[in-house]
């Protein structure tokens, strides 16, 4: 199963994902990767982390959450 971390910057409209496969946890690998991309210090970001097959498992306060609960924030 892979997840994907997706982001869209709200001022310049750019949206990018970042896909995370090959390890056993994704998503947990992924909600990791999603702390550093909210802490974008320079833009506003909505970032959000996804299954294979595009389903929300995660928005910004649960990643949030996430990231204080094991110090990644």
């Amino acid at each position: 199963m892979s997840h994907t971390v997706n982001w869209i910057d709200r001022v310049t409209g750019e949206t990018k994902t970042h896909v995370v496969d090959g390890v056993p946890d994704t998503e947990r690998h992924a909600m990791i990767f999603a702390c550093t991309v909210i802490k974008s210090p320079t833009r506003p970001l909505d970032v959000w982390v996804a299954d294979k097959i595009g389903w929300r498992v995660a928005d910004r306060k649960k990643i949030s959450d996430f990231a204080n609960a094991n110090g990644y924030l």
